[in-house]
């Protein structure tokens, strides 16, 4: 007859398994495909998000509303309209008239204006004050059509560039109705909020 002893597996088990004679075969060590650190002090570790520099695509993740980005492509667009309107301000000057000459003037600083409040890093206050209408599609859509109007006669260059002045103010119009697409910072107010419904 064979005698066994009953035990409830416990405290008093763990001696006995522990001085068992099973084989002891140690594991290999994955210590070698892991990050080494050399210490463990999180002190050097910026805690601020990270963020990229150009977001195309915006939005809330709670809500189905999201905003498209295309500000360096109306910088470029406002830019060529600045040239252009330049351009059309010096043709202006010929034939040589003292309304044709006043014409061009006006022209060639609306033209200077557009373009230079592409290369301000920060908008000055007085801007919005006195020249609002330049931030908002439609303010601005509406300045390029009259812009383009005035250009528009004389020579076949310069309804090429009134032609090219008025598309683009009629695209910014539409634009403004467009709520998925983003003005850029320089075409809308510092204290509007444009998107604060969309937090």
């Amino acid at each position: 007859m064979f005698e066994a002893e009953l035990r409830p597996l416990g405290v008093d088990s763990a001696p006995d398994i522990a001085s068992s004679n099973l084989p002891t075969t140690p594991y290999p060590s994955i210590s070698p495909y892991l990050p080494h650190r050399q210490s463990t002090d999180l002190s050097d570790v910026d805690p601020r998000p990270r963020t990229t520099q150009t977001l195309l695509i915006k939005g809330n993740p709670t809500s189905n509303t999201f905003t498209m980005d295309f500000s360096n492509i109306f910088r470029l667009v406002n830019i060529a309209i600045g040239v252009v309107m330049v351009l059309g301000g010096i043709s202006q000057f010929f034939p040589i008239s003292m309304s044709s000459i006043i014409v061009g003037i006006y022209v060639m600083i609306f033209g200077a204006v557009v373009a230079g409040l592409e290369f301000l890093p920060n908008v000055p206050d007085y801007a919005y004050r006195y020249a609002s209408f330049l931030f908002s599609f439609l303010g601005r859509g509406v300045f390029y059509i009259f812009v383009g109007c005035i250009i528009l006669h004389g020579h076949i260059l310069r309804e090429i560039a009134a032609s090219i002045v008025g598309i683009t103010g009629i695209a910014y119009v539409v634009l403004e109705f467009i709520p998925s697409i983003e003005p850029p910072s320089n075409m809308r107010e510092s204290d509007q909020g444009w998107g604060a419904e969309q937090v």
